[in-house]
């Protein structure tokens, strides 16, 4: 399992993430919403959400990315999310 980690960590963020084309706080972005779309991975939501508030996203304008994802994923994975969300409100 350690290999596939590895695998995974060194296309995530070696070759996906060192593309141009994309800021890394706009790489957040997508991931985010991405991430708040989908139920199940609350998880893995916490790596974009860190990421996120360290490249200067502030923590209201996560939760409106959350919030606009649940236009398009529904309800359920938008609450999870912004439980999610929640863990940070004061970091």
């Amino acid at each position: 399992m350690a290999i596939w980690g590895e695998y995974v960590a060194e296309f995530s963020y070696g070759d996906v993430y060192s593309r141009e084309g994309l800021s890394l706080k706009e790489r957040q972005i997508a991931a985010i919403a991405m991430l708040a779309s989908k139920t199940g991975v609350e998880p893995m939501l916490r790596i974009p959400i860190k990421g996120g508030l360290n490249v200067g996203l502030s923590y209201r304008q996560i939760e409106e990315i959350i919030i606009q994802s649940a236009l398009f994923s529904g309800f359920a994975s938008a609450i999870l999310a912004l439980s999610v969300l929640q863990e940070f409100r004061d970091k």
